[in-house]
């Protein structure tokens, strides 16, 4: 079971004017497979992050932080590490 959420937590707008500022779109990044180092069992669905698309759309606007929140009811497996 899992709940993410991402949404926009700061922003500037130097003009005070109406800027639209907002979070299009997340989609969970694709799941991962692995191996259990202890077992040698394969692994499926690991959780490997969310993919979040933003719109500016001013000139002068900024976008300064997207907060989001993971929560996850799963199992502790230890695998591979896997850097990118």
């Amino acid at each position: 079971m899992w709940a993410p959420f991402a949404g926009v937590s700061g922003s500037i707008d130097e003009d005070s004017d109406y800027a639209q500022i907002e979070v299009a779109n997340w989609r969970p990044s694709p799941f991962r497979t692995g191996v259990d180092l202890f077992t040698g069992n394969p692994i499926g669905n690991i959780f490997n992050g969310l993919v979040v698309n933003c719109v500016v759309a001013d000139s002068d606007a900024q976008l300064l932080r997207i907060g989001f929140n993971i929560t996850l009811l799963g199992k502790i497996v230890f695998s591979e590490v896997l850097i990118t």
